[in-house]
C-alpha cells in the first residue's frame, strides 16, 4: 500500500494581512545611514530587488525593496554611492531576511554590493519542502491572502530614472507580504518537522556567488548539433560578432538577433546583402545596423581551417553500463516512493543528475554518497540508496 502524502497547509484567505503602512524611496546617503538602526530592531526583515539584464550587456541591481512591519523602504543603488551602511544587518545572525526564489538576489547582491545573508528564509524554498503545487510568489500570495499580484513591471527596465509611481508601486508588493507569507510557512513546517530541512537548504543558497560572464560557444544554442562542422564554425563566429556587439551597445545579446536568425545564417551563409533581406526576422533596422557585420563573420567562420573548428568538450563520463543503469532504476523506485509519502516533487527530492553520480561512484560508502546529499536528504534516502548500490554478488 502506498503511502499517503501528508495535509497539506490550509490556505488562510478570509481577509489578507495589511501591508506595512507606508513606502518611501530612499535616495540619499544620509537616509540610507539613518535606516540600518531602525531595521537593526527588527527579529525579521524581508527583501527583494529587480536588476536590468532585460536591457543591459551588464545587469546591475537597479532597486532594493526592504519590509518591516512598520514600513516598505525602497533603496534605489543607482543613486547611492554603496549599501555599506546595511551590510551588518543583512549579516547579522540575530535578523532573519526573508526573500522568495532568493537566488537570484542572493548572487546579484553580493557581486555588486558585498551583500552575504545570514540567516535567510526562503518562501519558495519553504513551498517546494511543503510539497505545494505552486511555489510561485503570485500563486502563494493568492493562495494565502487572496491577493493578486500586478506582474506587469515583471520585466520592465529598471535602471531608468524617475522610477514612474506605478512601479514604486509595484516593487513595494514584492515585499509587503512576505513578513506574514514566512509565518505561515514556517508554521507548517515546523508541524511537519521539516523546518531544519529549510534551514540546510538556505545555508546553501548564501554561499552562491556569480561567477565571470562565460564566453559564447555555439554548442550552447539549441539546434547546433545539426550543424555540420564548418557551420559550426560560421555560427561562432556569428556569435563571437554579436557577444562585441552586444558588449559595445550595452544591450543583452537576444535583443542584437535573435539565436533562430543565427542558426538560420550558418546554415545558409549568405554572402551579399541582397540574400540577407530574404530571411525572416532580419528587418530592415537590424540590416542596417547590423547586416555588414554579419556577413563579416559568415566570412571570417568559412575562413576558419578545419584544425580549428568548435570541437564539444569530452564527455568526463563515459555511457554508465548495464548493471549502472539497473542500480539507477532501483535508485528512481526507491526516490520516487519516498516522495509520494513525503509529498514532495521526486525532483525536489533528488535529481536524476544526483543519482547518476551515485550509480558511477567505485566505492559507494556512506562518506561518499552523503556528500552527493544534503543531510536532511541524506537521512530520508541513505539507507534505501546504500542498499542499492552496495556490492551484492550477481548485481
Amino acid at each position: 500500500m502506498i503511502p499517503m502524502p501528508p495535509i497539506e497547509p490550509t490556505p488562510h484567505i478570509p481577509s489578507p494581512p495589511p501591508p506595512p503602512l507606508t513606502v518611501r524611496l530612499i535616495e540619499r546617503h544620509t537616509d540610507l545611514v539613518a535606516l540600518a538602526p531602525l531595521l537593526a530592531r527588527d527579529a525579521r526583515i524581508a527583501v527583494d530587488s529587480e536588476s536590468d539584464s532585460f536591457h543591459h550587456y551588464t545587469e546591475k541591481v537597479c532597486l532594493l525593496q526592504i519590509s518591516t512591519q512598520r514600513e516598505t523602504v525602497l533603496l534605489d543603488p543607482l543613486q547611492l554611492d554603496n549599501l555599506s551602511p546595511l551590510l551588518p544587518i543583512f549579516a547579522n545572525p540575530m535578523i532573519e531576511k526573508v526573500l522568495h526564489g532568493a537566488d537570484y538576489d542572493v548572487r546579484t547582491l553580493a557581486r555588486d554590493y558585498g551583500v552575504a545573508f545570514d540567516p535567510l528564509f526562503d518562501t519558495m524554498v519553504a513551498a517546494q519542502i511543503l510539497g505545494l503545487p505552486e511555489w510561485g510568489l503570485a500563486a502563494l500570495l493568492k493562495r494565502y491572502f487572496g491577493v493578486i499580484l500586478n506582474k506587469k513591471f515583471q520585466k520592465a527596465d529598471w535602471s531608468r530614472r524617475p522610477i514612474a509611481e506605478e512601479m514604486i508601486r509595484y516593487a513595494a508588493e514584492d515585499t509587503a507580504y512576505l513578513l506574514p507569507l514566512r509565518d505561515i510557512l514556517g508554521e507548517e513546517l515546523t508541524r511537519q518537522g521539516r523546518l531544519e530541512w529549510l534551514r540546510e537548504e538556505c545555508r546553501l543558497l548564501v554561499d552562491n556567488r556569480t561567477g565571470p560572464r562565460p564566453p559564447p560557444s555555439c554548442f550552447n544554442i539549441k539546434g547546433a548539433g545539426r550543424l555540420e562542422p564548418k557551420q559550426q564554425a560560421v555560427l561562432q563566429a556569428l556569435l563571437e560578432f554579436r557577444e562585441a556587439a552586444a558588449r559595445d551597445t550595452d544591450r543583452p545579446p537576444f535583443k542584437i538577433v535573435a539565436n533562430e536568425i543565427l542558426l538560420e545564417l550558418a546554415a545558409q551563409q549568405p554572402t551579399l546583402p541582397d540574400e540577407l533581406s530574404h530571411l525572416r526576422g532580419l528587418t530592415p533596422h537590424v540590416l542596417g545596423r547590423y547586416g555588414a557585420g554579419l556577413l563579416t563573420a559568415i566570412r571570417t567562420g568559412q575562413a576558419v581551417p578545419p584544425e580549428q573548428w568548435p570541437k564539444r568538450r569530452p564527455f568526463t563520463h563515459s555511457p554508465i553500463d548495464p548493471k549502472q543503469e539497473a542500480r539507477l532504476k532501483r535508485l528512481k523506485a526507491a526516490r520516487d516512493r519516498h516522495a509520494v509519502s513525503l509529498g514532495l516533487s521526486p525532483g525536489f527530492l533528488c535529481s536524476n543528475a544526483v543519482m547518476e553520480r551515485l550509480v558511477r561512484l567505485d566505492a559507494p560508502t556512506a562518506d561518499a554518497v552523503a556528500p552527493q546529499l544534503t543531510r536532511w536528504r541524506f537521512s530520508i534516502l541513505g539507507n534505501d540508496f546504500l542498499a542499492i548500490l552496495g556490492p551484492t554478488v550477481g548485481r
